[in-house]
């Protein structure tokens, strides 16, 4: 299973295959959900938070360990987190990106 890990400097991810994707909290520069048509039996919903310059990011699949930590951190922690935008991404059936939050 894939998991998500975070403190007060980062947030890391770790795949089933050992591999690993980390940002830091003050590199991260967008977080933008992405959905796909091919729910629901395989996972269809992506956080992906994008660190500055897109050199550092990760990308949590919904359902992952720690998802839903990670979820309230980052409404608690990024101002202007948007969630009407999160309950549209929430609703889609089809392939969408939708932008939650941008550094501004």
């Amino acid at each position: 299973m894939v998991s998500v890990h975070f403190d007060d400097e980062s947030i890391s991810v770790v795949r089933q295959d050992g591999s690993r994707e980390a940002v830091r909290w003050s590199d991260l520069s967008a977080v933008v959900i992405k959905t796909t048509d091919e729910g629901p039996s395989i996972e269809d919903i992506f956080f992906i938070l994008i660190g500055k310059d897109q050199q550092s990011g990760c990308v949590v699949p919904q359902g992952a360990s720690g998802e839903s930590e990670l979820f309230s951190a980052l409404q608690t922690r990024l101002p202007g987190f948007d969630n009407e935008k999160v309950i549209e991404a929430m609703s889609s059936t089809g392939t969408n990106s939708f932008l939650i939050w941008r550094r501004t």
